[in-house]
């Protein structure tokens, strides 16, 4: 394998399967509980594995947190240095991400303990996300929907760093699959086409994740890198495309949501399966970085101030 493969791989593992905050998600359910809903969190992590310091914080559409850290590794001869962000916000149809780490003299094995670890914590991750109850109107009967999503953003990468952002939608507490699934600059993402009824409420969720994590299993040693994925310009919910259930036109439909959030509906025809799946393909290692995305456990200790 080349190194260029190589690196796809072993991000792909990171990103895959990544330790995540288990509060940061709202189960299925929480719909009916609490009604349509914005949130943020974000964490740092200084320590990797060890997870000694690491920090979390939550918000609803908005929050924020930087930490400067600093600790000498067990067995190492220098002070590592820290120096971290991470940002996010939400409101219902947009979300916007943000995340950075800089590592001065750090010891290799400090966030990937193996070549082929079970997880890889994040040094700074920001999530953002909305719940909200849908109705379509202005037709009777069935059809299908498409949700087209715009990503604005970028990242840039030191040795042994990798970054980027993954979006997610759930329909009635269920994964819809959208292509392509992560992202390290600019782009759109549209969703597979989901049934509806009219004037049938449906629930959804709308999640956006950032973050920055090191493959530091053979750095050198001591190492230092930085990174930073900014997506606050953000994830945006551009369209919703509805048509019949066999693909066909509808005009004069709405989609309104009960946090009173009007969802703008385009008039796009439905992508056909093949082109979506060569959308697809220019991205496989991105599809590969988000199959672990609901891997979810609790990366912090202690909670931050905002």
């Amino acid at each position: 394998m080349n190194v260029s493969l190589r690196r796809c791989a072993l991000a792909a593992v990171a990103l895959g399967l990544a330790v995540l905050p288990e509060a940061a998600r709202v189960e299925a359910g929480a719909l009916s509980v609490g009604g349509p809903s914005v949130y943020t969190q974000v964490g740092l992590n200084p320590t990797g594995t060890a997870y000694d310091g690491a920090l979390y914080d939550f918000g609803t559409d908005t929050v924020s947190a930087t930490l400067q850290y600093e600790y000498v590794a067990p067995g190492a001869s220098v002070t590592s240095y820290f120096d971290g962000s991470a940002e996010a916000r939400a409101t219902f149809g947009t979300l916007g991400v943000k995340a950075a780490a800089s590592l001065v003299d750090y010891k290799p094995g400090t966030y990937q303990e193996s070549e082929m670890p079970a997880s890889i914590p994040f040094p700074a991750y920001a999530l953002a996300g909305f719940t909200d109850t849908l109705t379509v109107e202005g037709g009777t009967g069935s059809g299908l929907l498409v949700f087209n999503f715009a990503v604005t953003g970028s990242v840039t990468n030191g040795a042994f760093m990798g970054n980027g952002v993954i979006p997610t939608l759930e329909v009635n507490g269920t994964r819809v699959t959208l292509t392509p699934l992560a992202f390290t600059g600019d782009g759109s993402a549209v969703s597979d086409p989901f049934a509806f009824t009219f004037g049938t409420p449906f629930d959804i969720q709308v999640e956006f994740l950032g973050n920055v994590f090191v493959l530091d299993y053979s750095a050198t040693d001591p190492y230092t890198t930085a990174g930073t994925a900014e997506f606050l310009n953000s994830l945006k919910l551009e369209g919703i495309v509805a048509t019949t259930s066999t693909g066909g036109p509808l005009t004069g439909v709405t989609i309104t949501g009960a946090s009173g959030t009007s969802y703008p509906v385009v008039p796009t025809a439905v992508p056909e399966p093949g082109s979506l799946s060569l959308l697809a393909m220019g991205l496989t290692c991105s599809l590969a970085m988000a199959w672990g995305r609901g891997r979810w456990r609790q990366a912090g200790r202690n909670r931050l101030s905002n």
